[in-house]
């Protein structure tokens, strides 16, 4: 499986948007990241992803706000169609929708398929802003204990970037 990832719209047009929104003064990245603020929504990704599985596809294709997919297609009557069992697709997303994304798939309850698709989109994220990388954990990690009736045992008091 491969993943690129490209950045078109950098962390400026997300600092001009807070600017916009009041503030008088541009934060670090990970301040930005952290605020969870509607200025999240003026940056985004293209992400690639070569060879995925079905089921990851199927998984990341239900994702919702923010995060849109086209795909290559697997129908029979169709030619030029994927028939090896793995999917390429493409996805424009923001970075509120990155951060959600890994909130619910990143979960060790998640399929193994779709965590490793997963990681691999956080690695290609570090190359490009890492603070937002980081950021990009399980739900458990962000709320700092796991709501599941049967938690997997991940959280063991492990604090976001930046935390105190």
């Amino acid at each position: 499986m491969k993943v690129t990832i490209e950045n078109p719209m950098g962390i400026e047009w997300a600092q001009r948007a807070r600017r916009v929104c009041g503030a008088t003064k541009d934060v670090p990245p990970l301040q930005l990241w952290r605020e969870r603020h509607s200025v999240l929504y003026a940056m985004e990704f293209w992400i690639d992803i070569e060879g995925a599985t079905e089921r990851a596809w199927n998984h990341l294709a239900k994702t919702s706000q923010g995060w849109y997919v086209w795909t290559h297609t697997s129908r029979p009557d169709r030619k030029n169609r994927q028939a090896d069992g793995l999917r390429d697709f493409a996805v424009k997303c923001n970075p509120a929708a990155l951060i959600t994304l890994a909130q619910k798939r990143l979960c060790r309850h998640a399929w193994s398929e779709t965590q490793e698709v997963v990681l691999a989109i956080r690695e290609e994220v570090r190359k490009l802003q890492p603070e937002l990388a980081d950021l990009m954990q399980p739900l458990c990690v962000w709320e700092r204990g796991c709501r599941q009736e049967h938690p997997c045992g991940y959280y063991q008091g492990q604090r976001l970037a930046g935390d105190q």
